[in-house]
């Protein structure tokens, strides 16, 4: 059944703009586990995407995006305004929550603004013996800025924010923290790219991470691929001992 959830999105669309292979290295804001991804990205109108991403944690457990989008162009290209949607899934042993995401892009010139919202739905709060899980709802807004571009290379690097927005379960307080984020980027021959990030918020303390992906051209190979939407894929999920 995991397998079929990942393989659906491959053959769903027979013109996709790119297909990206990802895997991203040791834990991150509400999971303790590195990933595999498949992500696919489909142009409808010059306008209008689709976005689709297949997820499988080192431990085997799965999760899923599904996301619908769009971005306007100024008639000069300075600057170019996105919004897109998302519905969020992620299988855990616990709780296995659902969420609802929207994110705002504004690019001008070398840089990028970004802000994302995250909503669960449905259940989100569960308990399992003596332990608790509980999603968490939260905030995220960041700048991105162009530092440096070759020929064959660009490196970029952001910098931003997020709130885990407070839950109460159990006589036990879950989320209401602050945090902060660094994410150095290097773009190679267009399709290789290469990522590190760090955050650190009074929950889930330091994390680092790394993340390797081949961006697959699939139609026009003629024009660069369109960026893809930066947002958490992952519902962070709490989880203590009560």
């Amino acid at each position: 059944m995991k397998l079929l959830l990942l393989l659906i999105p491959i053959f769903s669309f027979a013109d996709v703009s790119f297909t990206k292979l990802k895997h991203r290295e040791h834990k991150g804001v509400g999971y303790d586990q590195g990933y595999s991804t498949i992500d696919l990205h489909l142009n409808i109108t010059p306008l209008l995407f689709l976005n689709t991403r297949g997820h499988v944690f080192n431990n085997g457990e799965f999760a899923l995006n599904l996301g619908l989008g769009g971005r306007v162009s100024a008639p000069s290209k300075k600057w170019t305004v996105g919004l897109n949607g998302y519905y969020d899934y992620r299988d855990s042993s616990v709780l296995s929550p659902s969420q609802l995401g929207g994110g705002f892009e504004l690019f001008i010139s070398d840089y990028v603004l970004r802000f994302n919202g995250y909503a669960p739905i449905g259940t989100v709060k569960k308990t399992e013996g003596s332990r608790a899980a509980v999603a968490l709802a939260n905030l995220q807004g960041e700048v991105e800025k162009v530092l440096l571009t070759g020929d064959v290379y660009q490196f970029s690097g952001a910098i931003g924010a997020y709130y885990l927005t407070g839950r109460a379960f159990k006589n036990r307080t879950f989320g209401k923290a602050w945090g902060s984020e660094i994410r150095l980027t290097a773009q190679l021959w267009k399709w290789v790219e290469l990522l590190f990030e760090t955050t650190y918020d009074q929950i889930f303390d330091f994390t680092f991470q790394g993340m390797v992906a081949l961006t697959i051209p699939i139609g026009s190979r003629k024009e660069k691929p369109s960026r893809s939407v930066v947002r958490r894929e992952i519902i962070a999920l709490e989880k203590k001992r009560i």
